[in-house]
This record gives structure tokens, C-alpha cells and sequence, in this order.
């Protein structure tokens, strides 16, 4: 039998038992702490985002709709010197403000034990800690995925949509987590 045609071993996860659900769970609470999400009714962000929606766009808007339109808007022109000029994001977030919150997280699980530091140093992604922990194909890590992609903003902000979008995503990884930790718990 070559070794081609040989049967592969499929490769073993950590399964994610309780301490590992309750250090992820734990970690999740620095990014809700930083926005408020748990306390947040869903309504009220839907209602900011559809009042969003009804009004021009807010690269537009911080540009100076009656100055240039999107298409001329200069992308080496900051983001940061907008707000300066115009004194209003309209609602788009800081993605720094994002960053602090997801490294709040990766600290926790790597005080905890959890996780560590590459060779050369570098820490896990959210998403990594996810596939790290849980199948590929697992609904929590394409969540994770999706999370990610939300948070990667434009010029270093993040727009209202996409920030409810995370959230929408956050949420739904913090109910399969703790439903997870609930069945944990049970065969306990």
C-alpha cells in the first residue's frame, strides 16, 4: 500500500470541556462589558441602525456631502481628521475600542491557562481560539469567523451595520457557549 492511498488519522481537538466553556465564557464577559451588549435590547439597536439606513451614508456625511460624494472621497485622507473637521462619526466605532475589548478576552483565557503564546510570541486570533477548541464545520467557530470579518472596519472604524452585526454574532456565540456549558454541567 503506498503511502498515498494509506488511511489518514483525522486530526484530535482539545475537547472543549467545562474549563475551557467556563474560561471562554469568562473572557466573553470583558467583550459584553465593553459594549453593553447583554444589557442592550435588540429593538433599540435595530432601531438605531434602520434610523442609520434612512439617512445618506455616513462616509457622505463625515465627508461633506455638499463638498465631494463617496466616490471622491480620498482614501488617504483619515478618518480621524474627518471627525476632527466635522466633529461627528456618526455612529461608526473606533475599531481600537473593538481591539482592546478581543485582547481583554485573549488575557483572560491566556491568565487562565488556556492558551498561550506562539514560539515567536504572538497570540491566537478570536476566531483561532475558536477553531482551536471546536470542529471546523462547528457553528460557534463560522460565528467566530463572521465576528471577525465585521470587526476588520474602514479607516480604522467600524459602521453602525457592521458593529450590529458582530453583535448579532457575539450574542448568538454566547447562547451556544452557554448552552454548551449547561450540558457540561449536566454530565457532571
Amino acid at each position: 500500500m503506498r503511502e498515498s492511498e494509506m488511511p489518514t488519522k483525522p486530526k484530535t481537538k482539545p475537547r472543549a470541556g467545562k474549563k475551557i466553556l467556563e474560561a471562554i465564557n469568562e473572557g466573553l464577559e470583558e467583550i459584553s462589558a465593553s459594549f453593553g451588549w447583554e444589557s442592550a435590547s435588540a429593538s433599540s439597536v435595530s432601531e438605531a441602525v434602520e434610523k442609520s439606513k434612512n439617512e445618506p451614508a455616513a462616509v457622505e456625511r463625515i465627508a461633506g456631502a455638499d463638498v465631494m460624494d463617496a466616490e471622491e472621497f480620498d482614501a488617504d485622507q483619515d478618518f480621524d481628521d474627518l471627525y476632527e473637521e466635522t466633529g461627528s462619526r456618526d455612529g461608526w466605532i473606533d475599531k481600537e475600542e473593538v481591539e482592546i475589548a478581543v485582547d481583554a478576552f485573549i488575557s483572560t483565557l491566556l491568565f487562565a491557562g488556556i492558551i498561550r503564546k506562539s514560539k515567536s510570541g504572538k497570540l491566537p486570533s478570536f476566531e483561532d481560539i475558536f477553531e482551536r477548541f471546536f470542529d471546523e464545520e462547528d457553528e460557534i467557530v463560522e460565528l467566530a469567523r463572521s465576528f471577525e470579518h465585521n470587526i476588520q472596519g474602514y479607516f480604522d472604524w467600524i459602521s453602525p451595520e457592521d458593529m450590529e452585526a458582530a453583535r448579532d454574532c457575539f450574542l448568538e456565540i454566547r447562547d451556544l457557549l452557554l448552552k454548551r456549558l449547561g450540558g457540561a454541567n449536566d454530565a457532571n
